[in-house]
């Protein structure tokens, strides 16, 4: 690298290469090609150590684990990713989509692996066993008009398994994989939509500055959890604003009240009428106003 000559010419591929992708260590380097196979190469003497057949269509795709111990390989039209052992060579575990497989990441721990198809389907892998230990879908195929696409995945750290999805559409959501007993809980913490964040289904367990007002908003529009509230000051604060916002909405100039035989009942109606329609104003502007967590 540092003179910038050919130190090797990796020969043995019969077709074209479509991934490559260096070990952790920097000692070997992987190929995925279109004859189907996978090879190992050593950096140092160029030669190829192992030859991973198995795939009945092209390999598209290649992925070296955290420490290095194994590679999945991905076989888009085939709908397969296989997990060999850098050492052995031995294809430890087969694992198999329903729909083409797009892309693949292993978790910054090495104990999942998530795959994605261009249908919209994500499925986390458990490394050991080789089982599903969860999936997500993400609606349908981008072409359909309804679905979002899935398009990447992004582990976000050593320390959780959270990871965060991006969508055909722009869209953006992260998840947190929880370990219950020998099964994993996926649960979407935010997304985001349009420019907009959606909450439902978004858990806001623990989450810092909030008002109650904000929590009572969260509620309201799908979330769950409990936050920690802002103090009462800030959350006085927030009140104040959002008062200033509930007395700008007037009820519709059109709207008639019932007739009624008591003046007092009348006053009483009119006024029910009028909290109502406040309400429904409200609620509309809340619809178009945004809320990020």
């Amino acid at each position: 690298m540092e003179t910038g000559d050919c130190q090797h010419s990796l020969t043995g591929h019969s077709k074209a290469i479509i991934s490559i992708e260096y070990s952790p260590n920097g000692n070997q380097i992987a190929t995925a090609s279109e004859d189907t196979t996978v090879r190992l190469w050593d950096v140092k003497t160029g030669t190829c150590s192992h030859i991973f057949i198995g795939h009945q269509n092209e390999a598209s795709c290649v992925v070296y684990s955290p420490r290095g111990h194994q590679v999945v390989s991905v076989s888009a039209y085939d709908k397969t990713l296989r997990i060999w052992d850098t050492e052995s060579g031995e294809c430890r575990h087969t694992l198999t989509h329903a729909k083409e497989i797009a892309d693949i990441a292993y978790s910054p721990r090495g104990n999942l692996i998530a795959s994605w198809s261009n249908e919209g389907e994500a499925r986390l892998w458990d490394v050991e066993t080789g089982d599903c230990r969860g999936t997500i879908d993400y609606g349908g195929p981008p072409q359909s008009g309804i679905g979002l696409g899935l398009r990447a995945i992004v582990w976000i750290s050593p320390d959780t398994d959270s990871f965060i999805t991006g969508g055909r559409n722009g869209s953006v959501r992260v998840w947190d994989v929880t370990e219950e007993g020998d099964q994993y809980r996926i649960r979407m913490r935010w997304r985001s939509s349009n420019g907009q964040l959606g909450v439902e289904d978004a858990c806001v367990q623990g989450v810092k500055g909030l008002s109650e007002l904000d929590k009572r908003l969260l509620k309201q529009r799908g979330a769950t959890g409990e936050p920690n509230l802002l103090r009462l000051r800030e959350t006085g604060k927030n009140v104040m604003s959002m008062v200033s916002v509930i007395s700008k909405l007037k009820p519709s100039s059109d709207t008639t009240v019932p007739n009624s035989s008591s003046t007092s009942q009348a006053t009483s109606s009119r006024g029910t009428l009028h909290n109502k329609l406040n309400k429904r104003q409200i609620q509309r502007h809340l619809r178009t106003s945004r809320y990020i967590l």
